[in-house]
């Protein structure tokens, strides 16, 4: 992994250590590149390498949030916890939407 990167992470307020950083990234990134496919690599200024990374980042915390897809529901005595694989996607995608969002590559979805 390159520490450059993790360390842009941190400075932009990351909060993972780098060890589940690391495990997150590829994903992120792969999400990312998927999302902003239309735009070639070697057109994107500055401003758009800063919100790619952006949402690289986003996407590297939502996918590390154990609590991702959570609900749970309480009666009384009686409590039962579902986890939802599709419910963190979504979120997974909403945070790379986020970043995205109000820039060239936000209408970029192939």
């Amino acid at each position: 992994m390159d520490s450059v990167l993790y360390e842009s992470y941190v400075a932009r307020g990351g909060r993972l250590d780098e060890e589940s950083f690391a495990a997150a990234l590829p994903k992120a990134q792969s999400m990312v590149r998927s999302r902003t496919a239309a735009v070639p690599r070697g057109s994107l200024t500055a401003t758009d390498q800063e919100t790619v990374y952006r949402a690289v980042f986003a996407a590297v915390d939502a996918l590390s949030d154990d609590t991702a897809g959570l609900a749970s529901y309480s009666a009384g005595k009686v409590s039962a916890t579902f986890s939802s694989t599709a419910y963190r996607s979504n979120t997974v995608e909403a945070a790379i939407e986020r970043e995205l969002s109000g820039t060239r590559l936000a209408g970029t979805a192939v």
